[in-house]
């Protein structure tokens, strides 16, 4: 793992501290970005989109998809108020 991606990692857990990260390698060589929820998102929640697991191919892949995926539960929080 390059210097960059390790300290991009560091920044995401201290970001999305709900989320449990990872990055694995698979069987053909390919390297996998793991964010885990640490508690499973309600049926409501997961209906528009928030999902207990995301893996991507890149560390600046999964930086996006958990910035979507905090904009999802920002914009149901605000819609709830």
């Amino acid at each position: 793992m390059e210097d960059r991606d390790l300290r991009v990692l560091q920044l995401l857990a201290q970001m999305y501290p709900s989320w449990r990260l990872s990055c694995r390698t698979d069987r053909h060589g390919q390297r996998w970005w793991w964010a885990i929820q640490r508690q499973q998102p309600s049926a409501d929640l997961a209906a528009v989109g928030l999902y207990q697991a995301i893996a991507r191919t890149s560390v600046d892949a999964l930086s996006a998809a958990l910035s979507n995926q905090a904009r999802i539960l920002h914009t149901r929080r605000v819609r709830r108020h």
